[in-house]
C-alpha cells in the first residue's frame, strides 16, 4: 500500500506540473492571437478569463483523471496472451 501511496503522489505532482505547464502555453498561445488580431480587450473581460479558466481546470482535470485510470489501476484487462481472430468465424461458415 505504500508504494502505491508514493506512486499516487508522484504521479499527481507531475501531473500538476504538466498541466500548469500546458495551460500557461495555451494561454501564452490564446493572448497573443488576441493581441495580433486586436482583440486585446477581449482578454481583459472578467467573463473571458473566468470561462478560459474554467474550460482549462475542466479539461486538465478530465484528462489527469483519464491518464491516473489507466497509470494507477491498472489490472492488466489490456493484455492478450493471443490474438483474437476475427475472420476465424466466416472461415466456419
Amino acid at each position: 500500500m505504500k508504494k502505491f501511496t508514493v506512486k499516487a503522489i508522484l504521479f499527481y505532482a507531475i501531473s500538476a506540473v504538466c498541466a500548469l505547464t500546458i495551460t500557461g502555453l495555451t494561454n501564452v498561445a490564446i493572448y497573443w492571437f488576441l493581441a495580433v488580431a486586436g482583440l486585446s480587450d477581449l482578454g481583459s473581460m472578467p467573463l473571458f478569463i473566468a470561462g478560459l479558466a474554467l474550460v482549462e481546470t475542466a479539461v486538465s482535470v478530465y484528462c489527469v483523471s483519464q491518464i491516473s485510470e489507466d497509470m494507477l489501476y491498472y489490472d492488466g484487462e489490456y493484455d492478450e496472451e493471443e490474438p483474437a481472430n476475427v475472420f476465424e468465424e466466416e472461415k466456419a461458415t
